[in-house]
């Protein structure tokens, strides 16, 4: 019964997990010629996606779990049940998000390392 009162959140959690860490699966610099320059800007959008998604993820769950006024019975699930996986994600979003700014720096390293054309 939760589940059907909560479909949004739910349906959102669980697409936010299937999406978690776009900055992942990035393709780092070193698999690239090194006489090559590499389009910095496109590699930055999912870090940018990821920071953003990290941000609200944890925001939005902070704010859940410090509103929450529910309560613990055997029929009404605490709003940190909600809370917490919201924040979880949100800290799978920012650890993706400091790869792909790492990768990100590799990738203008490797530009400045490139033998202009």
């Amino acid at each position: 019964m939760f589940l059907l009162r909560r479909r949004p959140a739910v349906l959102l959690l669980l697409l936010a997990l299937r999406l978690a860490g776009c900055s992942f699966f990035i393709p780092p610099p070193e698999n690239e010629t090194p006489t090559e320059r590499l389009n910095c800007g496109r590699r930055a959008i999912p870090t940018a996606l990821d920071t953003t998604a990290a941000v609200a993820g944890m925001a939005y769950g902070g704010f859940v779990i410090a509103n929450d006024t529910s309560s613990a019975s055997e029929h009404n699930l605490p709003r940190f049940y909600v809370g917490l996986p919201l924040v979880l994600v949100g800290v799978v979003y920012a650890v993706a998000a400091t790869y792909g700014y790492h990768l990100l720096q590799k990738c203008r390293q490797h530009n400045l390392d490139c033998p202009h054309q």
